[in-house]
């Protein structure tokens, strides 16, 4: 069951209800941050690729003097506002771990590049019977194994943004419903989509598919009852690492202080197998510039 269509235009009409609030909520938000941070915030508007409708940057973080956030021009009304909110609770938790002197950083190193290649051994070797060059191997691993630790950074911080606002801003309620819906579109088939992938080991496909299957889980719970975006991944093998993931941060959100959505990058990373195929490091920041004062 996903959400049945009366329901979820009673979400569209509710939204549009509470469009003055939540607005009004978006910009005291976006105020209060340029305030604690010291930097202004600019939106704006440009194609980005069809998976992504907004990312962030974060001032300190890319060595900028304000905070950009960088959207799709093509959101209804109150995607857009749920968007805009997730990408500025980035803005919030990053200057939090900043402030607690938590904020770190994940990169490959020469190490973590060999461990990556001795984990798609098997397919490598394959590869190279096709004819592929080492280089070109190489270069297809990496990318490969680049694209699910992207995944692996930023699918707990995303679970940390979503409660978060679903605690602190109901206004938001009906948009981030509309948000959430919308992500789950896909036809999602991991039973049979599994092990698809010629170049990913079978074992980090499941790893990737696990961490999709907990943010469908957060999800769930934040729409309950009306969605059941975890039931794809319900009776394959990949829901009992999910599971895993699922029971851990259970046990650990209620507790999450600054910063330690870091620490559960690492944590998940454990439980998936893949801690060594990165290395973490203290975040390192530029000096803050003030907010110019008004005219």
């Amino acid at each position: 069951m996903r959400a049945d269509p009366l329901r979820i235009q009673a979400k569209v009409t509710l939204a549009a209800e509470r469009d003055a609030e939540a607005s009004r909520a978006v910009l005291d938000l976006a105020r209060s941050l340029e305030a604690s941070t010291g930097y202004p915030i600019q939106i704006g508007f440009e194609d980005l690729p069809p998976e992504a409708d907004a990312y962030v940057e974060v001032a300190p973080l890319a060595r900028r003097d304000c905070h950009v956030v960088h959207c799709t021009p093509f959101l209804s009304r109150p995607i857009y506002l749920h968007v805009l909110a997730h990408e500025l609770t980035h803005i919030h938790l990053d200057h939090q771990a900043l402030t607690a002197g938590k904020a770190r950083e994940f990169l490959p190193s020469a190490r973590t590049r060999r461990y990556i290649s001795g984990l798609y051994s098997t397919p490598a070797r394959r590869f190279r019977r096709q004819g592929w060059s080492n280089a070109q191997i190489e270069e297809a691993v990496q990318a490969d194994a680049g694209s699910l630790l992207m995944l692996l950074y930023n699918c707990p911080v995303d679970l940390v943004v979503e409660l978060w606002l679903s605690r602190h801003y109901p206004c938001l309620s009906a948009a981030q419903f509309l948000a959430l819906y919308r992500l789950h579109q896909r036809d999602i088939r991991p039973g049979e989509t599994l092990g698809q992938d010629s170049l990913r080991p079978r074992g980090l496909d499941i790893g990737n598919l696990a961490l999709d299957c907990v943010r469908a889980l957060l999800h769930d719970e934040i729409c309950a009852p009306a969605t059941d975006f975890a039931a794809p991944y319900r009776d394959t093998e990949v829901f009992p690492l999910a599971l895993r993931l699922w029971q851990h941060w259970k046990a650990v959100s209620p507790s999450l202080g600054p910063g330690d959505e870091f620490r559960l990058v690492d944590a998940f990373a454990d439980i998936l197998g893949l801690r060594q195929a990165y290395e973490s490091r203290p975040q390192a920041i530029s000096a803050p510039r003030p907010l110019p004062n008004p005219a």
